[in-house]
């Protein structure tokens, strides 16, 4: 998995022209906020650790749907205007799509204007919609996806989407170590990065998709594979998913 170095996003980023303005679903810009005490159990200095919170949504248990469905939905309206009302939108599958991932475009541009030294931005990906607009926004180098397993090739997914948008699709970070048997299995080093970030910050992340995340980041910075610095976690949501998985977490002891 090679490095990120710091370079501009903007080759990307100028792509966006479509007019149609998205539904405002959520509040934006969904805060950002250091992780101290995680950097230190990772050997990280403690200001090169950041979590965006788009678990903080605003809209009912907040995740990455929300902003997806700003576009989807002003899409389903147009429609809907166009056709007199009797015409059925279908909502692609995780929400994900070319038009779609214009909301984590904007996420990306949050990221650069609350962390503008961000350099490494660490992601799951599921559909791939969300790791697509991140790379919109911040060029492929600085975006680092962590598969979940809801598709069977999580790079080819989100180099789809980029292309059917008419995003350039240059070499794509992709971390694809923590499926374990599947999708719906929780792996050891997902399970051991939940209970770290809970220890540490107080951060609960979900066993499927923020908690792999954050066993590909915890697996990318013991192993040399990103730079330890202007690191930024993006916490896509799944609460929800905690309710019914039917994990246990193992017996409090003290951070590492």
């Amino acid at each position: 998995m090679a490095r990120a170095t710091r370079k501009s996003g903007s080759r990307y980023s100028s792509c966006v022209t479509d007019s149609l303005t998205p539904v405002p679903l959520g509040t934006w810009p969904t805060p950002m906020e250091p992780m101290p005490r995680l950097a230190r159990a990772l050997g990280l200095r403690p200001q090169e650790l950041w979590i965006k919170r788009d678990d903080l949504t605003g809209l009912a248990g907040g995740g990455n749907k929300i902003r997806k469905l700003e576009w989807t939905v002003a899409a389903a309206l147009a429609d809907a205007l166009r056709s007199d009302g009797r015409k059925p939108y279908l909502i692609p599958f995780g929400g994900s799509s070319a038009l779609s991932i214009r909301g984590y475009h904007t996420a990306g541009l949050e990221i650069l204007a609350q962390q503008p030294e961000a350099l490494t931005v660490v992601t799951a990906v599921g559909s791939g919609g969300t790791m697509a607009g991140l790379v919109t926004a911040l060029g492929p180098h600085r975006v680092l996806g962590v598969s979940a397993g809801a598709v069977t090739d999580a790079r080819a997914a989100v180099a789809t989407l980029l292309r059917d948008g008419g995003w350039p699709v240059n070499e794509l970070r992709v971390d694809d170590r923590h499926i374990g048997a599947g999708y719906a299995t929780l792996t050891d080093a997902t399970r051991h990065a939940i209970e770290l970030a809970a220890r540490t910050e107080g951060i609960i992340l979900d066993p499927i998709y923020s908690g792999r995340a954050m066993a590909g980041l915890v697996a990318a910075v013991r192993g040399g594979e990103i730079l330890p610095v202007g690191v930024v976690f993006v916490h896509t949501g799944g609460l929800p998913g905690l309710f019914g998985h039917g994990w246990s977490p193992s017996p409090s002891r003290s951070p590492e």
